[in-house]
């Protein structure tokens, strides 16, 4: 993550609150799963690019 990005989805959840962040990314780890989330930093009105944090297993 770099400052300023735009956290849009975490795998195939849209993010439209902090709640919904929290929950999908606790769902994924909680089920041992990779956590995507796919981001638009700054000034990338039309990129997006995905990060995938490895999951616990």
């Amino acid at each position: 993550f770099r400052p300023g990005d735009l956290i849009l989805r975490v795998g195939d959840r849209v993010v439209d609150s902090m709640r919904v962040l929290h929950e999908a990314g606790a769902a994924a780890v909680a089920a041992g799963q990779d956590v995507r989330f796919t981001v638009r930093g700054p000034g990338d009105a039309e990129a997006e690019r995905v990060l995938t944090v490895p999951g616990l297993k």
